[in-house]
């Protein structure tokens, strides 16, 4: 469906009102003009959904470009309106309860990604424990900070 070499994931907290949205588009931009065609999304929070939404707005630029949600368990309903190239549920999910397929649907992102685009501001939780597996598994982390205190 996709190839490892050429695709992107999104991993960041469920709330980011502070995120850096132009550095977010411009990172984006830099993955596409290195060969990224495809993005996975979790589908849960905000920065998700600024990741997604980011996409979607290229696509009119690079006609190319796929978005995919992944989904953690069978009844996941995304709350975000950025329309995606198409929702996976992957294989053998169906046995994970719908908290321990969070991190397992993390770990599937980042087993099919050369890339991760990350927002992570704490080192507690989901996001966290994710960008520690990133990390082990050496892929290439773009990190979008915070706005300095006087842009908020």
């Amino acid at each position: 469906m996709y190839c490892k070499e050429t695709t992107a994931m999104f991993v960041g907290h469920r709330e980011c009102y502070e995120m850096d949205r132009e550095q977010l588009e411009r990172e984006i931009i830099g993955l596409i003009e290195k060969g990224v065609d495809t993005f996975l999304s979790g589908g849960m929070g905000q920065f998700d959904a600024a990741c997604e939404g980011t996409v979607a707005r290229l696509k009119s630029q690079y006609p190319h470009i796929k978005l995919y949600v992944i989904m953690p368990y069978v009844n996941f309903q995304t709350k975000h309106i950025t329309p995606a190239d198409e929702l996976i549920f992957p294989d053998g999910f169906e046995l994970y309860h719908p908290k321990a397929a969070i991190q397992k649907r993390n770990r599937y992102m980042v087993d099919r990604s050369a890339y991760a685009v990350c927002y992570v501001q704490h080192s507690w939780g989901g996001a966290a424990q994710t960008l520690d597996y990133i990390k082990r598994k050496q892929i290439q982390c773009i990190s979008i900070p915070p706005l300095p205190p006087e842009n908020r």
